[in-house]
């Protein structure tokens, strides 16, 4: 999936239509959160999920986890 997403940025920045600055930021997050995970994944077998709010019910998640929320955000 990492490498489909970097595909269709690709495609797009060599389009004939401009590409807008949020749609690259977006992009730029999914694909680095994405990375990042797999790079967790590769180096250590698994993701560590290391930021808990243990005053509120919150699901444990990590910066890349953040990074892929903020850039599917970024992109609807």
């Amino acid at each position: 999936m990492t490498l489909a997403l970097i595909a269709w940025a690709v495609k797009r920045e060599l389009g004939n239509t401009p590409v807008h600055m949020l749609d690259r930021f977006g992009l730029g997050c999914l694909i680095g959160g994405a990375l990042g995970n797999l790079f967790d994944r590769f180096t250590r077998g698994r993701v560590t999920d290391f930021l808990d709010f243990t005053f509120i019910n919150f699901p444990v998640f990590n910066v890349s986890d953040m990074l892929i929320d903020a850039g599917i955000g970024l992109l609807i």
